[in-house]
């Protein structure tokens, strides 16, 4: 993992030599990548994982109804120098309102994704996470603040088994549908899991419902989904158990947020049983 002041700096100059770029590194919205031009720059903490999602892009074009970033060769013909990887900045906005269409978009990239094999490095990455994803579906232990336990435990006493398949999807769908005027949903950050489908769409879907003022709309759109108030429950799970793994100074308004999104998806499950 990379320190504050690593996260700080931006490419040096030997990296953009090596990815054939020029021009001075702008800082983006988020604190680990770059645009140079063109190009975007991220750091990369799993340079396995990487390298097989590069491979992955480079190898096949995007599908009906989204884009992916092209990534950028090095000089060698890698996809990693220094701790840096390149791919093409596609431009737009994340906005969460869009729910609908962040759903559609990530339904078809799913589609894309679904004949792709479980990649080798999937289970071995360990951050935090993945460790919160893996306690979501009842597979690891974590250490969590006891003041979210509470929502905790009541999700995990509501949680069953589920019949849905995994595949590969994005976990982090999110902040990372960009939307700009006449073009497609632009896909980022592709953060993979082995998961189910609907998975992907029950933490947008959290998300939204907790973050984006988004109404309970988009709660029943995922209860409606085969296996749906049991992916809700896993989704929230996620986002709960990661929150509840940092110190927070103030955490009274994140235990408000995701105790109203346990009181909705009580409501569901209670209705459904």
């Amino acid at each position: 993992m990379y320190g504050g002041d690593m996260y700080r700096a931006s490419p040096s100059s030997h990296v953009l030599k090596a990815f054939r770029l020029s021009g001075d590194p702008a800082r983006t919205h988020t604190r680990d990548a770059w645009r140079v031009g063109s190009a975007a720059l991220k750091r990369v903490e799993h340079p396995d994982a990487v390298e097989w999602i590069s491979n992955l892009l480079a190898t096949r074009s995007s599908g009906d109804g989204f884009r992916v970033p092209c990534p950028i060769a090095n000089q060698d013909g890698g996809w990693v120098v220094d701790g840096w990887s390149a791919s093409e900045w596609l431009p737009g906005k994340e906005d969460g309102s869009r729910w609908r269409d962040i759903l559609e978009a990530g339904a078809a990239f799913h589609d894309w994704l679904a004949p792709v094999e479980r990649p080798p490095w999937i289970d071995d990455i360990d951050d935090p996470w993945r460790r919160s994803d893996r306690a979501a579906w009842g597979e690891q232990s974590v250490d969590t603040r006891s003041d979210f336990a509470p929502s905790i435990d009541e999700l995990e006493s509501m949680r069953q088994p589920v019949l849905a398949q995994d595949q590969l999807i994005h976990g982090d769908l999110t902040g990372n549908v960009l939307f700009s005027a006449g073009q497609p949903p632009s896909i980022i950050d592709l953060t993979l899991y082995w998961r189910p489908p609907g998975y992907a769409a029950a933490i947008v879907a959290v998300d939204c419902y907790g973050w984006e003022d988004v109404g309970s709309e988009v709660l029943d759109e995922i209860d409606g989904l085969s296996d749906g108030a049991q992916l809700l429950i896993r989704a929230a799970l996620f986002r709960i158990i990661r929150q509840a793994m940092d110190d927070w100074v103030e955490p009274e308004s994140r235990l408000k947020i995701h105790r109203r999104i346990v009181i909705a998806i009580r409501a569901r499950t209670t209705r459904d049983s």
